[in-house]
C-alpha cells in the first residue's frame, strides 16, 4: 500500500494527468489531489463543481455552477486561486466540458449556444502564460461549428486538442493559439470513445443481422490506422498503456494491437473490472470481484 485517502462522495469524478490525480465529487465543492506519494492538497469551492482537470504538478482547472451562471477557476495544488473568471450564458452559450494541457498553460471550453434558434457549438481556447497576459481574459481564440454539438474535449499533449462532436472529431494543434488543424467526418453515431496520447477511436453499430460493431482506430495527428468488425457485446473499451484496444464486459475480453491482430481472448467465470497491461504486449494483470490474476500470454 503506498496510500490511502478517505472521502465521502455521492457522484464521484477523477482526473489523471502524468503522476498526479484529481477526485472530485459532481456538484460537490471539494476537491482532494494526489500523486504517488501521497495527498498534496485540497480545494474548496463556493460553488457546484460541473468538471475539475488537473495538469502533471498538480494544478486544476474547475468548471462550476452557482444560480444558473458559470464560472472558470484554476487553482494550485494548495487551494491558492490563480486564475479564473464568469462565463455569460446569454451572450455565449452553456458550457459543457473543459480540458487543461499537462503544464496548465492552455485551456479549452467546448459551449454550447442555442440563442438564435439553432445549434451553434463553440470551442474556446485560454492561454495562461505571457502570451494570454496580453489578451483579454486570457482568450486566444475561438472556433464555431453550426449544428453541431461538442460534449468532449481532451488534451492529448501540451500543443494538441481532440473535441468528440457528435457529426465530427476535430483536432486542434499550436504551442501557443490553437487552432484547427483537421476534421475527421463520423457517418453514423458514435457508441463509445476511446484515447490517449498516442490514438483515438471509436466504436459505431454495424445495420447488420448479427448486430456486430465497428471499429475505428487514428493517431493523434489524424491518420487513420485500423478499421475493425467484431461480435462481442461490451461495457467498456480502452486503450491501454502499451496502446493495445481492451474491449469487455463482466465475462468476456477482447485485446487487439494497432495492426488489429487479435492477441487475447477470453471468458471468465467472476465479473471482471479491470485490465491493466504490463511491460510488454504478453503481460496483464487482470482485477476480478474478488481475486487480481497476473497473466503472461504463450
Amino acid at each position: 500500500l503506498i496510500w490511502n485517502q478517505t472521502y465521502e462522495m455521492q457522484e464521484p469524478m477523477v482526473d489523471v494527468c502524468e503522476d498526479y490525480v484529481a477526485f472530485a465529487e459532481k456538484g460537490g465543492k471539494k476537491i482532494y489531489i494526489l500523486n504517488k506519494e501521497k495527498l498534496q492538497g485540497s480545494v474548496e469551492t463556493t460553488m457546484d463543481i460541473v468538471s475539475a482537470r488537473v495538469a502533471n504538478q498538480g494544478t486544476v482547472a474547475v468548471l462550476m455552477q452557482k444560480d444558473g451562471i458559470s464560472y472558470i477557476r484554476l487553482y494550485d495544488k494548495s487551494g491558492k486561486n490563480l486564475a479564473g473568471g464568469q462565463i455569460g450564458i446569454e451572450n455565449t452559450g452553456y458550457p459543457l466540458d473543459i480540458a487543461l494541457s499537462n503544464d496548465a498553460i492552455k485551456l479549452a471550453l467546448t459551449m454550447l449556444d442555442i440563442n438564435e434558434g439553432n445549434i451553434k457549438s463553440m470551442v474556446v481556447f485560454y492561454n495562461f502564460g505571457s502570451v494570454g497576459q496580453n489578451e483579454i481574459d486570457h482568450m486566444v481564440g475561438s472556433s464555431s461549428f453550426s449544428g453541431m454539438i461538442i460534449p468532449q474535449i481532451e488534451f492529448v499533449s501540451n500543443d494538441r486538442l481532440l473535441a468528440f462532436g457528435d457529426s465530427e472529431i476535430m483536432i486542434f494543434e499550436g504551442k501557443q493559439k490553437p487552432t484547427l488543424s483537421k476534421e475527421i467526418r463520423l457517418e453514423k453515431d458514435i457508441k463509445s470513445l476511446f484515447y490517449n496520447k498516442n490514438y483515438f477511436g471509436w466504436i459505431q453499430n454495424n445495420d447488420d443481422e448479427n448486430n456486430t460493431r465497428h471499429m475505428e482506430l487514428y493517431d493523434t495527428k489524424g491518420i487513420h490506422i485500423l478499421s475493425k468488425d467484431f461480435a462481442m457485446d461490451y461495457d467498456k473499451v480502452e486503450l491501454l498503456p502499451n496502446n493495445e484496444i481492451c474491449i469487455q464486459n463482466q465475462k468476456e475480453c477482447l485485446i487487439y494491437n494497432t495492426y488489429g491482430v487479435k492477441h487475447f481472448s477470453g471468458s471468465f467465470d467472476e465479473p471482471l473490472y479491470h485490465v491493466i497491461a504490463g511491460s510488454t504486449g504478453r503481460n496483464y494483470t487482470f482485477i476480478f470481484e474478488d481475486t487480481v490474476e497476473k497473466v503472461r500470454l504463450k
